[in-house]
C-alpha cells in the first residue's frame, strides 16, 4: 500500500513540476519578446536589467552550506543499504509504471485518433 501511494505521490508531484516548468517557460518567453532590442533597448541593457532583478530577490545574508549542515541532526547524513536498497527499488518499479501507464495512453491516442 504504501508503495502504491509513493507512486500516486510521485505522479501528482510530477504534474506539478511539469506545470511549473510550463508557467516559467511561458513566463520566459513572454519576458523575451516584450524585453527584445527591436522595442528600443540595447541587448547590454536588456542584460543588466535582468541581472539587477534577479540580485534583487535574493536577501543579503544567506546562511552557508556548512552552517545549514550543524544546524541538522546527524542522522541526516547517516546511510543504510537497507533504506538506499528501498529507494532503488521504488524509483525502478515508478519509472516502470510511468513507462506503460504512458504507453498505454500513447497507444490509445495513436489507435483512436488515426485515420484510416
Amino acid at each position: 500500500m504504501l508503495l502504491l501511494t509513493e507512486t500516486v505521490n510521485f505522479g501528482v508531484f510530477t504534474a506539478q513540476f511539469l506545470h511549473a516548468l510550463f508557467k516559467v517557460v511561458v513566463n520566459y518567453v513572454y519576458d523575451t519578446c516584450t524585453l527584445w532590442p527591436h522595442n528600443g533597448k540595447s541587448a547590454d541593457r536588456l542584460k543588466v536589467t535582468i541581472a539587477q532583478s534577479h540580485s534583487d530577490q535574493l536577501p543579503e545574508n544567506l546562511p552557508s552550506v556548512v552552517d545549514i549542515k550543524r544546524v541538522l541532526p546527524r542522522s541526516c547524513f547517516e546511510s543504510r543499504v537497507s533504506t538506499s536498497m528501498y529507494y532503488l527499488l521504488k524509483d525502478i518499479v515508478q519509472v516502470f509504471s510511468t513507462t506503460k501507464v504512458t504507453g498505454h495512453i500513447t497507444w490509445y491516442l495513436h489507435k483512436t485518433y488515426t485515420y484510416r
